[in-house]
């Protein structure tokens, strides 16, 4: 599956990342399987999970999704 990171969190983890995932993981688990120190940001207030191209939450499953992108919240003028 794609990992997509925007805005402030592509400055953190990159732009996007490859992971193998299970098809019957939820979003929450496809969080923690990123073994990353900093995964706690990816569940903070405000930020949006959009599995191919939805806006979903942490409870939905992968399924056969291709993308799953983290969104923060908009900031700036």
């Amino acid at each position: 599956m794609r990992i997509v990171f925007l805005g402030r969190l592509a400055d953190r983890f990159g732009q996007e990342r490859r992971v193998d995932l299970s098809a019957n993981l939820t979003v929450a688990d496809a969080i923690e399987a990123l073994e990353d120190d900093d995964v706690g940001l990816l569940r903070a207030p405000g930020i949006s999970y959009v599995l191919d191209h939805h806006v979903v939450g942490l409870d939905m499953i992968l399924g056969d999704a291709k993308e799953l992108a983290f969104l923060p919240p908009v900031s700036g003028g």
